[in-house]
């Protein structure tokens, strides 16, 4: 059932007949415009791209090369006379009977590209009409998947996530742009703790191109829980989930390349996705949970929660908690153990009507809690982690714990298993350099960081003063049960 504040977000013109889009003779179909006082041919090319052209010129303003496209660049608008990527275009608005085109081009290169986003000049056009059917061809060979009717999705916004500013942002960034693609969207804004699991658990999810999280890290694992505890999961986890980066970790939009909001919104438009991992949390006789991201104990979770008073810092709370926990020196005791990535799994036996089966798991007996403390009272192909201390203990399903920190970045969507990264008795020196170096991955040389990989693992947590995490969200501080699900649910990617 819907609240009150839900709110179905569609563009006006999206609903027009388009059974004149049938062929891509129609979808070329150029047309004259003008802008201010020349005259212009806009067609939209078969490879997507589109060309505004001066009338009788076969030479367009490139706004991709020279002093002009840096000037446009830094006024996010193109030339009157322009050519558009099919890749940076996403649509259109219409107002009267002119158009203009909205497109998102490339900014930066490296690790973390971004997009900002580019408006064209107003074109007028013979009518509103023939102004509509344009944006609409252009909407439907970019954002539309070619598809004749406009793509729909669900989009949760978490109004408390990082700063506050949440919903915001989303309201004047990414909303014009979701509106400018033609998409259907329907909004929900949570109001509490857990508001976003009961959501996803009632959203008819049949058609859906996407279910979009405005917030944090939080958000996404409460829509995880939604997705895996419905009757129809199989079908549930098809539907690709997505991320806009207004928390404060944002791990989810940085891993799929939404390193800005303008960025992630360009990827929901285009709808690619890809497969990615998802793991079982188990805590016997407790309820199974699920994670995308990580389980931590120790330092990673004392500088995450226990900075939760400090959210007004954004994500500089975490480097203020990753000092301090340096400085503190602080060890905890644990005992883990694990199942080797480069072991096979055993068969899958029975039904999965609960959620995907738990091989390695179910050939324990959870409730017997077997010691762990020799390798010898370990079941077959388990392994004993030998240390029995540790400061930093972070087990990840994915390279990137926030936009910042890439921790394990031998990790990946589909690797089949988790990267364990731990130190033991590190010194403050090895943890300023770790903290320095953790931004592209090369603190794994540091002296004294540990890697291993695993399909499972459980983990024993021995000590007080810290916190068990999955995904940032406390657990209760006992022992723990993980199993991997290689390519089970999917993530939109930019």
């Amino acid at each position: 059932m819907l609240d009150t504040g839900d709110r179905l977000l569609s563009s006006g013109d999206s609903h027009r007949d388009l059974g004149i889009l049938e062929s891509q003779e129609i979808l070329s179909q150029p047309i004259s415009v003008t802008c201010g006082k020349e005259v212009f041919t806009a067609q939209i090319q078969p490879d997507g791209r589109i060309s505004v052209s001066p009338k009788g010129r076969r030479q367009v303003w490139s706004a991709e090369s020279g002093l002009l496209a840096k000037l446009l660049q830094l006024c996010a608008v193109t030339s009157p006379g322009t050519q558009i990527e099919g890749e940076e275009l996403i649509g259109g608005i219409v107002v009267q009977r002119s158009f203009q085109l909205w497109s998102c081009s490339q900014h930066g290169s490296g690790k973390k590209p971004t997009r900002v986003l580019r408006k064209s000049h107003f074109y007028q056009c013979e009518s509103r009409e023939k102004a509509e059917d344009f944006v609409l061809r252009a909407r439907r060979q970019s954002s539309w998947s070619t598809s004749t009717s406009a793509p729909s999705i669900v989009v949760i916004i978490n109004p408390h996530s990082g700063t506050g500013r949440a919903a915001q942002r989303y309201k004047e960034v990414v909303r014009p742009i979701l509106a400018a693609a033609g998409l259907q969207v329907l909004e929900h804004t949570t109001t509490h703790a857990g508001h976003a699991t009961a959501i996803v658990q009632e959203l008819e999810l049949s058609g859906l191109r996407a279910v979009v999280m405005v917030g944090g890290d939080g958000t996404v694992w409460e829509a995880l829980q939604g997705y895996m505890s419905r009757p129809d999961w199989r079908d549930a986890v098809r539907v690709p989930l997505a991320q806009l980066p207004a928390g404060s970790g944002n791990a989810l939009a940085a891993n799929a390349g939404g390193w800005s909001l303008v960025t992630a919104a360009w990827a929901v438009c285009k709808g690619r996705s890809s497969p990615f991992d998802v793991f079982s949390v188990v805590q016997p006789p407790g309820k199974r949970k699920f994670g995308f991201l990580s389980v931590a104990y120790g330092m990673i979770t004392n500088l995450d929660i226990g900075t939760e008073h400090l959210r007004w810092l954004g994500p500089l709370r975490f480097t203020y908690g990753a000092l301090r926990q340096i400085i503190l020196r602080s060890d905890w005791a644990i005992r883990m153990a694990y199942y080797p990535l480069e072991t096979a799994a055993p068969e899958v036996s029975g039904t999965e009507l609960d959620g995907p089966a738990t091989p390695i798991l179910d050939a324990l007996d959870l409730n017997a809690a077997r010691p762990m403390d020799n390798p010898g009272s370990l079941p077959q192909d388990w392994r004993m982690v030998p240390e029995d201390t540790v400061q930093m203990c972070v087990a990840c399903n994915l390279p990137w714990l926030d936009l910042d920190n890439q921790v394990a970045p031998q990790a990946g969507f589909s690797t089949g298993g988790l990267d364990l990264v731990y130190t033991s008795q590190m010194q403050r020196w090895q943890g300023l350099q770790i903290l320095l170096k953790a931004s592209d991955g090369s603190h794994l040389q540091v002296p004294g960081v540990r890697l291993i990989k695993m399909k499972a693992l459980m983990l024993e947590p021995l000590s007080s003063g810290t916190w068990l995490a999955v995904d940032g969200e406390a657990i209760p501080r006992e022992r723990v049960y993980i199993e991997v699900h290689p390519g089970l649910c999917q993530v939109i990617t930019a």
